[in-house]
């Protein structure tokens, strides 16, 4: 596959991804923000791979390994220690090439106008980067553990205020709580995702249909 092939295929993904009236180029927003249905990942996925196989991932692609990684992280981290064997090994790279995983990071976070986030003494995390941009991971949310616990605090606080009456302050209360989570994700944009997903999880707690038995309900609100 020619540069410039690899070039037309990777802008291709790129517009599908910010489809739907969302700004091109990029406006700096978190990758979370960005919509990416499961086909779209899929293929997104399948391309990279492809870049694989004919010879690496040109760094022109960079913009969508950081993508693909954030949904990947999000989807799929089953929790524990974040590794780089876990990002590049589904796509065939080597897992252990490290310098790889943050050229590529460092380049495709910049293209979307976002930065690698730095610990309280100045060092620069890579992996927990792609960890924020993806919002926080599904498997996180499903255990017992801080990540549920303070989604559910948050949850609580808002409803004992009444849903209508916190909303203003969604953000202001959401910022407590972010601040319980690990430095990588005490961010504004954690924030505001804490509050968007504490006030919609709320807002379905208070109106499932009135018709609905208990247990029906509760099935009818876990979905």
């Amino acid at each position: 596959m020619t540069v410039f092939s690899v070039k037309l295929a990777a802008t291709a993904i790129i517009s599908k991804i910010v489809s739907d009236g969302l700004p091109m180029p990029p406006d700096g927003r978190p990758l979370y923000r960005y919509p990416l249905s499961s086909e779209t990942f899929s293929e997104l996925e399948e391309a990279l791979r492809s870049h694989v196989e004919t010879g690496g991932i040109p760094e022109l692609v960079a913009p969508e390994f950081v993508f693909w990684a954030a949904e990947h992280v999000r989807a799929r981290f089953p929790g524990g220690l974040l590794s780089w064997a876990f990002v590049l090994d589904p796509l065939g790279l080597p897992p252990d090439d490290q310098k790889l995983g943050r050229d590529l990071a460092e380049k495709g976070l910049s293209w979307w106008k976002r930065q690698i986030r730095k610990s309280d003494a100045g060092h620069r995390m890579f992996l927990y980067s792609l960890m924020a941009e993806g919002g926080f991971p599904e498997a996180l949310l499903k255990e017992p553990g801080l990540y549920r616990n303070v989604v559910m605090g948050l949850l609580a606080e808002i409803e004992a205020e009444d849903v209508s009456a916190a909303e203003p302050w969604a953000e202001q209360i959401a910022s407590r709580w972010t601040s319980r989570l690990p430095q990588t994700f005490q961010s504004t944009d954690i924030t505001r995702l804490l509050a968007e997903l504490a006030m919609s999880l709320a807002k379905l707690r208070a109106m499932p249909p009135g018709d609905l038995p208990k247990v029906a309900a509760e099935q009818w609100l876990n979905r």
